[in-house]
């Protein structure tokens, strides 16, 4: 488990440098000082350490977004937007140099939608007791979902120029506006 935790902070450093397609097995181990055959006791490649890394890190979002929702049960509040966007926004201050790099331009790019996929089930929430077709709520929480990906994005690289609290409240005054009184932010 240390190796493979090393290898992944290794994997991290070295996006930070370069695109990961660009990264080779030899030029981490190298940079590790273990042989390829660790390596490959580990991992099968360096696409498979990018994606435990994604992976973690998505966990933990989902960790976050959870003990949210638990919060929210107890207290029996109704479901809002805001909870998902708090809890994502605790998330990132607490891990914004590896979104940085996950979301930057040296990461994969498949991570916008794998990203995206975890909080999709926020657009299910807020449009399901809405009356419209299952088409116009599925296009609904896509507008959502590249809504929230965009604001979190900038954010994690403006993160100097406006707090989080300001950009929760745009993002819930944006969402009641776009969709008027049909939602709970």
């Amino acid at each position: 488990m240390m190796t493979q935790k090393l290898i992944c902070d290794e994997l991290l450093r070295l996006m930070g440098e370069k695109p990961f397609y660009r990264i080779k097995v030899t030029e981490l181990v190298e940079r590790l000082g273990i042989s390829r055959t660790t390596f490959y006791s580990n991992y099968d490649s360096i696409p498979d350490v990018l994606d435990k890394i994604e992976e973690g890190f998505l966990s933990g979002l989902d960790d976050a977004y959870l003990a949210s929702e638990v919060i929210r049960s107890v207290i029996k509040s109704n479901y809002t937007a805001e909870y998902s966007v708090d809890a994502t926004f605790e998330y990132l201050k607490t891990h914004l140099e590896v979104f940085r790099i996950l979301a930057g331009s040296n990461g994969n790019p498949n991570f916008k939608s794998k990203f995206s996929k975890r909080h999709e089930n926020v657009g299910n929430i807020l449009f399901s007791s809405l009356q419209m077709s299952e088409a116009q709520k599925k296009i609904a929480t896509a507008a959502l979902l590249g809504f929230q990906w965009n604001a979190y994005y900038w954010w994690a690289f403006h993160e100097d120029e406006i707090s989080a609290g300001e950009v929760r409240s745009f993002m819930a005054d944006s969402i009641r506006r776009f969709f008027g009184n049909y939602v709970d932010v």
